[in-house]
């Protein structure tokens, strides 16, 4: 398979958590802090952010990868105005996502590294392109959204 390739995933229970999150992640684009913002922290230069670089991506992704999803929700413009128990409902789902894909080889994540990210907006917002490899070898191309909330960049 190509690397370039988009495909639909393969299990019906991720494409219907991606399809969730996606919509989760797409309701809100308010702005405010969260755990762990150093790392993604950036100057405003004339008014304009640094450019999210693919390390500065690679560690956010890292946050769900490594089980840290509390930090990762945190980072999610979408739920800044929304309850706290709406935000330990993504950790919860982020949890048991991780807890279903423990034992299939095809569905848990093993790595996963930015193959490029696009600026778009004036360099306020981009898209990130990562590749996650399972368990089983099997790959394929994610997207995230991220935007600068005038701080830092946030996934959209």
């Amino acid at each position: 398979m190509s690397s370039q390739q988009h495909h639909a995933p393969r299990r019906p229970l991720h494409a219907l958590l991606v399809l969730f999150m996606a919509a989760a992640i797409g309701l809100s684009t308010a702005a405010c802090g969260g755990a762990n913002a150093k790392e993604a922290d950036t100057p405003a230069v004339a008014g304009k952010p640094a450019p999210i670089t693919a390390e500065e991506v690679d560690a956010m992704y890292a946050l769900y990868l490594g089980g840290r999803y509390d930090a990762y929700v945190a980072l999610m413009l979408s739920c800044d105005d929304k309850p706290e128990s709406y935000r330990n409902d993504m950790v919860n789902l982020y949890k048991q996502h991780a807890a279903d894909s423990a034992g299939d080889d095809s569905s848990r994540a093993v790595d996963a590294h930015t193959k490029r990210v696009e600026h778009t907006d004036d360099g306020r917002a981009a898209t990130a392109f990562i590749c996650v490899t399972y368990a089983d070898s099997s790959h394929e191309e994610l997207m995230l959204e991220l935007q600068h909330d005038g701080r830092r960049w946030r996934l959209r």
